[in-house]
C-alpha cells in the first residue's frame, strides 16, 4: 500500500550537497534543503517530494520514494556527454535499488547536442548564451570527443532500462523546472485535480509499472468511464456519478440477466434517463439517494429538454424508437 501523506501546501526540495559548492552550475533553488547522503544513496542529485521530513538516511529516502518523490540526476554539456556508460547506469540503478518506480527516476539535461558530420568519434555540444547587444541569445557550439550515436543510445537505454529522459535549454532553467514540479506535486496531494481520478476504477487496474494515485507523472490510459462525462455536469460531481452509475449496473444486470437482450454493460444514456425521469413512477419504482426533482430539472436544462420532454423518446433516433414502441406496445397512442 503506498504511505498515506496529508499535504497543505507544504513539500520539499532536497539536494545533494555536491550541488552547492562553487564549482557546481546548478544556481540556488529557494526554500531548498541539502543533504549529504542523497547522491550516494539513490543516484540523485535533486530530490523533490511532497514530504517534509528530512533526507538524511536511506529508510527516510525510502518514505519519500513511497510517497511519489522524483528522483532527478542533473548533468549539463559535456557532462553528459561524459558521463556515457557506467556512470549514468549506475546513477539509475541507485534510483531503482531504493524502490523508484520508472516515472520517478528523471535525467535532467541541458544544453543541445548534435552529431559531427565529418567526425564520426567526435560530436557538437551547444551552450545557450545571452547576446546583450543583439537583445536575444544564440547558442555557442563546441565539440566533444565522444560519439553522437553512443550519447543517443545511451539516453534510449536509460528509458529501457527505467528511467525518464527531460531534456532543457539551459542550467538556468532548472531552477524554475523545480519549483514548478514542487508546486505540482503540492497540487496533486492536495486534492487539486480532474474529477477523472475520483471516478476512474482503482489502481489494481493500472499496468505493473503504474504511477501512485496522487503521483506528479501518471499513466496514459484511454478513458471510456461513463462516470467521467457524467460528473461534468453542474450539480451532478464524482459522488452522484458513482452513486447512479452502480445503481445502473445493477439494474441493467437484472435486466439483461437472462442475456436475451445483449450487454448489460452500464452507459451514459442510460445513466441520463434515470437521472432526468421521476423514476419513483416506474414499475417497481426507482430511488436515486441525493437525487430529486430540483436536481432533475436542472439537468435537463443543461441538457436542452423541454418540459414534459423526456430522454427515452426525445434523444435516440426516433424511426429506431418508434419500431421499438410498435413492437412493444402496438400500435396504439404512445
Amino acid at each position: 500500500m503506498p504511505l498515506q501523506v496529508s499535504i497543505k501546501e507544504s513539500s520539499l526540495i532536497c539536494i545533494d550537497k555536491s550541488e552547492l559548492s562553487s564549482n557546481s552550475r546548478l544556481s540556488a533553488i529557494p526554500g531548498s534543503k541539502s543533504s549529504t547522503v542523497l547522491e550516494a544513496i539513490t543516484g540523485a542529485d535533486i530530490l523533490i517530494t511532497p514530504l517534509t521530513i528530512p533526507c538524511s538516511t536511506e529508510k527516510l529516502i525510502q518514505l519519500h520514494v513511497k510517497a511519489g518523490a522524483l528522483l532527478v540526476q542533473r548533468k549539463s554539456g559535456a557532462d553528459l556527454v561524459m558521463s556515457i556508460g557506467e556512470r549514468l547506469n549506475t546513477a539509475l540503478a541507485r534510483m531503482r535499488s531504493v524502490g523508484a518506480r520508472q516515472w520517478q527516476c528523471v535525467l535532467l539535461s541541458t544544453g543541445y547536442y548534435a552529431p559531427k558530420f565529418d567526425n564520426k568519434d567526435a560530436m557538437w555540444v551547444g551552450a545557450l548564451k545571452s547576446d546583450a547587444s543583439k537583445g536575444k541569445p544564440f547558442i555557442w557550439w563546441y565539440d566533444v570527443p565522444r560519439s553522437y550515436l553512443a550519447l543517443q543510445t545511451a539516453l534510449r537505454h536509460f528509458t529501457y532500462r527505467g528511467g525518464v529522459y527531460i531534456p532543457l535549454s539551459c542550467d538556468d532553467e532548472i531552477p524554475p523546472w523545480c519549483t514548478r514540479t514542487e508546486e505540482e506535486l503540492i497540487a496533486f496531494h492536495s486534492g487539486e485535480t480532474s474529477v477523472i481520478k475520483q471516478v476512474w476504477p482503482s489502481a489494481s487496474s493500472y499496468p505493473p509499472d503504474d504511477p501512485l494515485p496522487n503521483s506528479l507523472l501518471q499513466e496514459s490510459v484511454l478513458v471510456t468511464d461513463g462516470r467521467v462525462v457524467l460528473s461534468q455536469f453542474k450539480g451532478v460531481g464524482p459522488t452522484i456519478a458513482n452513486r447512479v452509475w452502480k445503481i445502473v449496473e445493477d439494474w441493467k444486470k437484472a435486466y439483461y440477466a437472462t442475456g436475451e437482450h445483449g450487454e448489460w454493460t452500464p452507459d451514459v444514456f442510460t445513466a441520463l434517463t434515470m437521472m432526468t425521469e421521476d423514476t419513483s413512477k416506474w414499475n417497481p419504482p426507482l430511488k436515486i439517494p441525493g437525487w430529486g426533482k430540483k436536481s432533475r430539472e436542472r439537468l435537463k436544462e443543461q441538457l436542452g429538454l423541454p418540459p414534459g420532454i423526456i430522454m427515452s423518446k426525445e434523444m435516440v433516433n426516433r424511426e429506431e424508437y418508434d419500431n421499438w414502441a410498435r413492437e412493444t406496445y402496438g400500435d396504439k397512442e404512445r
